[in-house]
């Protein structure tokens, strides 16, 4: 779930931002006109506004423009505190608005260095010498935008056409640098950063990488891929991000931009942005989306795992206990409704529900969700928009269907979304469900998590994965006309995408749309109470292979939802081996307060067995 933080500065800031007045513009002033924060004149203002396309001055207090007109008309609204901009025949307009950037990024790009102009080798290394001359010992030296096959000639000596880094940390021997390729796919770096980040002949490739080493086995400094990802770039202290944004906000008000969305922060980037904005060192409105939701989230989940199969003890009259995490909360807004099943916790946590309520629901406790009556099988949160947690196989397709159709008699854009597994196709639920979705035009989002790959069939004692004549899912949904995806649900960023696109369509009133997201069973779900039989999460798996062995070594390596999304955010280099370690130390700390909550809630005395019956 999305969540967007809206950050200003104060009135001086905003002066060109913000949207006309209408009722004010071109208007005479008042006889006695309050004296305005800030009066800007003497040239052209361009207005927006079709009545009056321009003006030559403008007064404002606050944030909001209160009279446009000329100078003479606007002398009116000079006090002894206004603030006086002459624009001595300029033309000033409104300020551009960017839809979508990542604004510390902007920073960093206006800090490094820019290589992309480097005729070649020789180049580079010169760029990074007067850099390395003005830093102080132990600052790394950052820069991007350098392509080998741009360059004039290959290096000499060099392997498959890249250079030793021989030159480079001659000049820089006491400088980490480390420089991205243009496509950044690759990055390349000297002797102080290999020996920071332990990278030496004896270190093997990633998953995904290469450290590219030469004859005598020895790395060049050119890394490939995931291979980036080993760099261990103190990049991210405050004070760096800090000298970011303020080089950000400089960057882009010299552009004429003074709004900006920022497409994903961490939350102690976002405090830090307060903090500037606050002390006047950041100029621009800043709508900001965390980042925090891909990051943390399934870590989060994967650290709650652990605590359930070890409280099983004191789940005293539970009957089971199911894990599941989802992706698809991304695109859902705080009004639309969601019907589960069995396997329903991640779906709870990642629309947004709180883990101690959530772990003490788990155990039956007072404290829980509802109020322990629940349980594991059908926990829920009304206030997020569960109507309902059903272990009836097929039981949340209809209950999904009902609260579509009440949405859509409702109006507004609001949605239905329902989770189930494939076994809830073989019930008949399903297909009366799909029937009446599809002939009333439902904003129903039918959400179909497939684990059948790999689940254990009836003849290794465990459940059965179908027993429909159907083999291909998908065939289902689409006699009825409702439009399929098929997605691969271990991979976040192409569930949400999907999703995002399923959600839209819903929202437009187009009708229902089935979303089949293809994953793998965890072992730990085979037996009749789950078990990490997997062994805890090591989430040096990521980059670490040496760390995977044993009977389970191919589910980390190939299968598991968190080390494949933290593989894939090392090799972008948006998160290094540090942050993961770190981001991931907190995940365990917040999952054992909840722990300890859950323990030390009171179970539910007997006289509240009889309330909230209805019959």
């Amino acid at each position: 779930m999305t969540r967007w933080t809206v950050l200003r500065r104060g009135a001086a800031a905003a002066t060109l931002v913000i949207a006309l007045t209408p009722h004010t513009a071109g208007q005479a002033p008042p006889a006695a006109a309050r004296p305005a924060d800030l009066v800007i004149r003497g040239g052209t203002i361009v207005t927006v506004d079709d009545s009056r396309p321009d003006a030559a001055a403008m007064a404002v207090n606050g944030d909001t423009i209160v009279a446009l007109g000329s100078d003479q008309e606007l002398q009116r609204y000079i006090g002894p505190a206004t603030r006086v901009i002459d624009l001595k025949g300029a033309l000033a307009t409104p300020g551009f608005i960017d839809a979508h950037v990542h604004f510390t990024g902007v920073g960093e790009a206006a800090r490094n260095l820019k290589l992309a102009t480097a005729r070649n080798w020789e180049d580079i290394v010169r760029m990074v010498g007067e850099a390395a001359r003005k830093a102080r010992p132990g600052d790394w030296i950052l820069g991007r935008g350098w392509h080998q096959e741009k360059w004039s000639e290959v290096p000499s000596p060099n392997v498959d056409g890249f250079p030793l880094h021989e030159a480079l940390s001659r000049v820089s021997p006491n400088n980490p640098v480390w420089l991205t390729h243009a496509s950044g796919h690759a990055s390349f770096v000297n002797a102080k950063a290999l020996e920071i980040s332990d990278i030496n002949r004896s270190t093997p490739n990633p998953r995904g990488g290469e450290i590219l080493k030469d004859a005598a086995g020895n790395p060049t400094g050119l890394l490939r891929e995931t291979a980036s990802g080993l760099v261990h770039a103190n990049a991210g202290t405050p004070e760096r991000s800090r000298k970011a944004l303020e080089l950000a906000s400089k960057e882009v008000i010299g552009k004429g931009i003074t709004s900006f969305q920022d497409a994903g922060s961490s939350f102690a980037t976002i405090d830090l942005m307060k903090q500037l904005i606050d002390a006047g060192g950041i100029g621009v409105r800043l709508w900001v989306m965390d980042d925090g939701e891909h990051n943390y989230f399934f870590m989060y989940l994967a650290r709650l795992v652990s605590p359930v199969t070890d409280l099983r003890p004191n789940l005293a009259e539970i009957d089971d206990a199911r894990f599941f995490s989802s992706d698809d909360m991304e695109a859902l807004g705080p009004d639309d409704k969601l019907a589960t099943h069995h396997r329903n916790h991640g779906h709870i946590l990642a629309r947004g529900s709180d883990p101690k309520l959530a772990l003490a629901e788990i155990l039956g406790r007072q404290d829980g969700l509802n109020k322990g009556a629940g349980g594991t099988l059908h926990m829920s949160d009304p206030d997020l928009g569960f109507i309902s947690t059903s272990s009836i196989v097929g039981g949340s397709i209809s209950l999904a269907n009902g609260a579509a159709f009440a949405l859509k008699q409702e109006g507004g854009d609001a949605i239905a979304v329902g989770l189930f597994g494939d076994g809830a196709l073989e019930e008949g639920i399903a297909y009366e469900s799909l029937n009446l979705a599809a002939l009333y035009e439902l904003p129903v989002l039918f959400v179909c998590e497939n684990n059948s790959p790999g689940a254990l069939g009836s003849a290794g004692g465990g459940f059965p994965t179908s027993v429909s004549a159907v083999k291909d899912l998908t065939t289902i949904p689409q006699t009825f006309g409702i439009p399929v995806e098929t997605v691969d649900g271990r991979d976040l960023e192409a569930v949400n995408e999907v999703a995002a696109k399923a959600v839209e369509q819903c929202r437009e009133r187009k009708g229902p749309f089935f979303l089949h997201a293809v994953t793998d069973r965890w072992a730990g779900s085979q037996p009749l109470w789950p078990e990490v039989v997997t062994g805890e999460l090591d989430i040096s798996m990521a980059w670490d292979e040496g760390k995977m062995s044993g009977e389970h070594e191919g589910w980390y390596r190939d299968h598991d939802p968190v080390l494949i999304y933290a593989r894939k955010l090392l090799a972008s280099g948006d998160l290094q081996q540090d942050d993961l370690a770190e981001m991931d130390e907190g995940q365990r700390a917040r999952i054992a307060e909840a722990r300890e909550f859950a323990l030390e809630s009171p179970r539910p005395t007997p006289e509240s067995a009889l309330e909230h019956v209805f019959a």
